[in-house]
């Protein structure tokens, strides 16, 4: 599950109910690190996009 807020995104783990927190100042950082992945392996794009489609 992911939740936006003020101070950045919030990211929960269903399954054991972790959660991680990523800071305003770190997502362009995560950005350029998942493009630079889903460039580099097909698999990765590929689970990039049916993320991208299951979140709207």
């Amino acid at each position: 599950m992911v939740t936006k807020t003020d101070k950045g995104i919030t990211l929960v783990r269903l399954s054991t109910g972790e959660t991680f927190t990523i800071a305003n100042s770190e997502i362009f950082g995560l950005i350029l690190a998942i493009d630079d992945a889903c460039d580099r392996d097909p698999i990765i794009r590929c689970a990039h996009e049916i993320c991208l489609e299951k979140s709207g």
